[in-house]
C-alpha cells in the first residue's frame, strides 16, 4: 500500500512525502511450510549469488480465542561486481494475531 501527497498526513508530520505501509501474510492466510533456493554464476566468475528463503505459517483456535503466527527468515549472499561491493543479508519476520473469542 503507498500513500502520497497530503493523505499521508495520517501516519505522522514526519510522513509529509509519503508512506509505503508493508502488510505480511498471516498465519491462516500460508498456512504450512515453504522453502526456496536460488543461486547464480556470471561467466567471469564476479557475481556469485546464492539465496535461500524459509517460511512457515499457521493458526490454531482455542476457548481462549483464535491465534495465528507466519515466521519468514532469508539469507542472502552476493559477490558483487566490484572488488569490494559484497552483499549478504539476513532477515526475520514474525507476524503473530491474537483475537478473543466473541
Amino acid at each position: 500500500e503507498v500513500v502520497r501527497g497530503p493523505a499521508s498526513a495520517l501516519y505522522g508530520g514526519a510522513a509529509s512525502g509519503g508512506v509505503v505501509n508493508v502488510i505480511t501474510k498471516s498465519g491462516r492466510e500460508a498456512a504450512g511450510f515453504s522453502l526456496r533456493s536460488q543461486g547464480g554464476l556470471l561467466a567471469t566468475d564476479s557475481l556469485n549469488l546464492r539465496r535461500v528463503d524459509l517460511a512457515w505459517g499457521g493458526a490454531r483456535d482455542t476457548r481462549r480465542g483464535a491465534v495465528d503466527a507466519y515466521l519468514s527468515g532469508s539469507l542472502t549472499d552476493l559477490a558483487g561486481f566490484r572488488q569490494h561491493a559484497p552483499n549478504a543479508m539476513q532477515r526475520v519476520n514474525l507476524r503473530l494475531n491474537w483475537a478473543r473469542p466473541t
